[in-house]
């Protein structure tokens, strides 16, 4: 936890704990390299320099009582011990780095004289990295975040004792990282991120007005491009196996015979499109698109938002007549109750005005809440499914499912259309622009780009004004 104030005894609480984390972290690195090559020097370093962290850990924790009991502390005392606990760890970087041989110098084997003490360390990056920034420069950059301009007390005595030389373990180590020593390093100046938020909140709440009710369901990106391809996937894999596309019944790899049905139902789908006269691109369906290589993968066609709202329309018409048939199971009967729900959820949002009326919002609703127990009780029949049977591992449930369930909730209260806030109109109105500056020269492109904008613009409202179709 970063230190919350300027406090001392604060920092001794803040340090204790961070210090404590460490500890856990350097037992864990054993585990970790007990593939390594170098594996035995590595632990008999990890094991020296955890003992002489401990015995900091131990005067820490004396210190903690003392505090708890409300004795003073000797502030200059504290910070040497956390310079010293600094320096071991910068310590066992260097000596885990040149025992373990993981630097190598760059270039040809040319040797260098021996008056020659100067040594280019740019090439020597160690990989192992356990404590990954110093202890004592966390501490400061820290505890002052919140008064940079002010150092604290601890902070002063860190830098003087820095500048006066007592560091000296840490000046005179030559580093991996760096090609020449330093007095101490300057780690992650941009501050404590999680801190920070968790300090000031978000800048969307301090907007007058600003409430999470007003956080509206985006459609678009939770359904066309969330649940929506999870939909399409499941069903087109399992009206592929229930034989819509070809029989997979038969011998043969399940990948190849999955390849032959989804070629067949993407020329079913060009077809279908040219006899409603849609213009929708989608790639052809593949396995990899569908990402349903054997029967453990999870179905979801990739597509884009539209492309996989016009799927999910060809889908629903197919599963619906084949579910139609006298010998059709209760997978398939479920499949067309599911799809069918889910189209005409889109079908009412897509015909509705900007408020929906109270016929139209009990419509969404209903159609909303029957898309999702049948797309459930989809999940839990693909999880009884066993070996070759239809529907095996197909409709995963994702959070935004249940963010579908509020979506439906709150329209039957507000009566809003998600239509007329989702970001396809903020990506429609991105692409209206690109298209404008493309065409734009580079000296006027700003100008000419708003000015093109705005006529096109009047020329939408004159013809809504007329009662033309925009």
């Amino acid at each position: 936890m970063p230190c919350p104030n300027t406090d001392p005894v604060a920092a001794l609480d803040w340090l204790f704990s961070s210090l404590e984390k460490d500890l856990k972290e350097s037992k864990m690195w054993p585990i970790r390299l007990m593939q390594h090559k170098h594996q035995d020097t590595l632990r008999n370093l990890l094991a020296k320099h955890s003992q002489l962290i401990e015995e900091k850990y131990f005067v820490l924790q004396q210190w903690k009582v003392q505090k708890d009991a409300g004795q003073s502390l000797d502030l200059a005392v504290l910070t040497g011990v956390i310079v010293d606990v600094a320096s071991i760890r910068d310590a066992y970087l260097g000596d885990a780095a040149a025992a373990a041989g993981l630097s190598k110098p760059k270039g040809g084997k040319k040797r260098k004289s021996a008056d020659d003490t100067s040594q280019d360390h740019r090439s020597k990056r160690p990989r192992l990295t356990p404590f990954i920034s110093p202890h004592v420069l966390e501490a400061t950059k820290e505890y002052d975040c919140r008064k940079p301009v002010t150092p604290t007390p601890l902070g002063e005595l860190l830098l003087e004792n820095y500048a006066s030389g007592k560091n000296a373990m840490a000046r005179e180590k030559q580093y991996p990282w760096l090609k020449g020593d330093y007095s101490f390093m300057l780690s992650s100046l941009q501050g404590d991120l999680k801190w920070v938020n968790h300090t000031y909140g978000s800048a969307v709440y301090t907007i007058p007005g600003a409430h999470p009710k007003r956080i509206l369901h985006d459609m678009a990106h939770s359904q066309y491009l969330g649940t929506g391809k999870t939909l399409n996937g499941g069903a087109l894999v399992v009206l592929c196996e229930t034989g819509l596309w070809g029989n997979m019944q038969g011998p043969g790899k399940y990948d190849e015979k999955l390849q032959v049905a989804l070629q067949e139902a993407h020329a079913d789908f060009l077809a279908w499109k040219k006899q409603n006269k849609i213009a929708c691109t989608q790639p052809r369906f593949t396995l990899a698109r569908v990402n349903r290589r054997h029967r453990q993968m999870w179905p979801v066609l990739n597509s884009k938002a539209i492309a996989g709202k016009t799927i999910s329309f060809f889908l629903t018409e197919r599963a619906v007549a084949w579910a139609n048939r006298p010998n059709a199971t209760l997978l398939e009967k479920t499949l067309a109750t599911c799809l069918w729900s889910y189209a005409r959820m889109v079908s009412v949002m897509d015909s509705a005005k900007n408020i929906f009326t109270e016929a139209e919002a009990e419509q969404f609703q209903e159609h909303c809440f029957v898309h999702l127990q049948a797309y459930a009780n989809l999940n839990v029949q693909g999880f009884k499914a066993k070996g070759k049977e239809p529907g095996r591992n197909c409709f995963v449930l994702l959070p935004k499912h249940h963010f579908l369930y509020h979506a439906g909730v709150d329209a039957k209260e507000t009566r809003l259309n998600p239509k007329h806030f989702m970001l396809l109109s903020a990506e429609s109105f991105v692409g209206y622009v690109g298209r404008i500056g493309r065409r734009t020269h580079r000296s006027s492109l700003t100008l000419r780009t708003i000015q093109k904008y705005l006529a096109l613009m009047h020329l939408h409202v004159q013809r809504l004004e007329r009662g033309e179709q925009s």
